[in-house]
Formats: structure tokens, sequence, C-alpha cells
């Protein structure tokens, strides 16, 4: 929860929403992401979106 917390606060500087993302294995973090929606101007930048979009570009 730590790590969410610090991408939450970080979103939250940019002017975002405060919240944070993370995938486990284990308890290993595999990606981690922070709201974008209002930075990106773009209301679909939710954190889990974020997170899923930085997944996706990672296989391609």
């Amino acid at each position: 929860m730590d790590v969410c917390d610090q991408l939450a606060i970080k979103a939250g500087e940019k002017g975002n929403t405060p919240v944070g993302c993370i995938i486990l294995e284990g308890s290993k973090i595999i990606a981690k992401a922070a709201e974008a929606g209002q930075s990106k101007q773009d209301i679909t930048c939710h954190a889990e979106l974020e997170l899923c979009q930085a997944q996706i570009d990672g296989f391609i």
C-alpha cells in the first residue's frame, strides 16, 4: 500500500485525483501507474486503465 500511496501523492501533485494502482505477482510489483486524467486532459486516464495500457504497450 505504501507504493500506491506514493503514486497517489504524485498524481495529486500533478492536479489529478490522488489514486495509485499496482499489479503484484506474489509479493513482487510487476506494474504500477497513477491517475492522469487532468494532466493528460483525458477523462479515461484512470490509474487502472493507465496500468493496463502500460502493460499492453510493453507487450507490443
